[in-house]
């Protein structure tokens, strides 16, 4: 009679022990983020290289950090981005009405981290539908796949290089 209950008991403290280490196992085979601190330098030292204005290098290697660690796109490539669409002017307005540090159709043209995120995930959905091939991504962020368009590429992978 009291056998059962104590053959239960056994069995569910063995199980719940497995599960325990087994979980414990999960959780140590999962890859460990990336410390901020090494993304940031890495924004901050492009941000640098490429004469950004100092007061705002702060907060542009922060906005930058974020944008690259929510979309994947290296800091690297989304400093030279914004190097060439916009000199690091917030308020920077195109000839065809694109505004702000990335140039899109909509930017806040105060918040960086808002208006760099906006234009990350869009050259995220641009390489994404180029198949990940660059310089067709960044014509296509630039305005089309036309020669104008391939020529600002070819410049932003130009400063792009010059930061790796």
């Amino acid at each position: 009679m009291f056998i059962r209950p104590i053959f239960r008991s056994v069995v569910l403290m063995a199980s719940v022990a497995f599960l325990a280490m087994s979980y414990n196992d999960f959780v140590l085979s999962l890859p460990q983020p990336v410390t901020q601190t090494l993304v940031v330098n890495r924004a901050s030292i492009a941000l640098q290289r490429v004469n950004a204005p100092e007061k705002k290098i702060g907060e542009l290697s922060i906005a930058v950090t974020n944008a690259s660690a929510m979309t994947g796109i290296s800091p690297e490539l989304l400093v030279a981005l914004v190097k060439t669409e916009s000199e690091f002017k917030y308020a920077a307005v195109s000839s065809k009405g694109y505004k702000g540090l990335m140039q899109t159709p909509w930017a806040t043209m105060k918040w960086a981290d808002v208006d760099i995120l906006y234009g990350a995930k869009i050259l995220q959905e641009k390489l994404k539908f180029s198949n990940n091939d660059l310089k067709l991504a960044l014509a296509l962020y630039k305005g089309g796949n036309n020669e104008a368009a391939h020529k600002y590429a070819d410049e932003t992978i130009k400063v792009y290089r010059r930061l790796l």
